[in-house]
């Protein structure tokens, strides 16, 4: 009888090891999908005259490297740390109105959305021995060049996505992501050499859809 209860401990151990192999440790992956960004400008002044502005929604081909590391809470619970780069460089308009002596001037510019970065926590829950659910928290920021000038913009990420397990170590996973920058200052804007005194601000939300591969070690 003793012998009998060992051995439904060990298996019982080696069970919940095995339940928890499938995703806990380290990942690499890769994803791709669509993203659609909609700036907002607040308006201000540009060289004492009164201006507002509006961009186009850019939309378009997302691409996603990330790694990371799930640590088992519980058979059933995990909880994840990871960062995540975008290498997508995307270009979009945007068009200032400005209100001067001589009456309106609109203005028509193009900027660059660039070196998207996304550091996160990620708690995650086990469906089925191969299928797992998890959420994503991070702290985001990308840059924005337009007329010479590098704009940092700063915010949070919410994530939610499903993996499931392929073969060994692989596996592929679908999620979704929102993304909500805060206002980033246009205050004393450079154009090459010269500085124009321009106030305002803009910030920003995005949505992206992603699936893609990858490979727990």
């Amino acid at each position: 009888m003793k012998k009998f209860f060992m051995a439904v401990l060990i298996t019982g151990t080696v069970g919940t090891a095995q339940a928890q192999s499938e995703f806990e440790g380290f990942y690499a992956q890769a994803g791709i999908g669509y993203e659609k960004i909609s700036p907002l400008f607040s308006g201000g002044t540009v060289l004492g005259n009164n201006y507002s502005a509006s961009g186009k929604n850019p939309e378009g081909f997302a691409g996603v490297v990330g790694a990371g590391y799930n640590f088992s809470l519980t058979p059933n619970f995990l909880l994840g740390i990871g960062a995540e780069y975008s290498p997508i460089q995307g270009y979009s308009d945007y068009t200032a109105s400005i209100s001067t002596f001589a009456g309106e001037l609109s203005v028509t510019k193009k900027y660059l959305r660039k070196d998207l970065f996304n550091i996160f926590v990620s708690p995650s829950l086990r469906i089925d021995k191969d299928k797992l659910v998890y959420a994503k928290i991070g702290y985001t920021g990308t840059n924005i060049s337009t007329d010479g000038r590098t704009i940092q913009m700063n915010g949070y990420s919410l994530g939610l996505g499903y993996r499931q397990i392929i073969s060994g170590g692989w596996y592929g996973f679908g999620e979704a992501n929102y993304t909500k920058y805060g206002d980033a200052s246009l205050n004393k804007s450079k154009i090459g050499e010269t500085y124009v005194s321009t106030t305002g601000s803009f910030k920003a939300n995005s949505m992206n859809f992603l699936i893609g591969l990858g490979y727990r070690f």
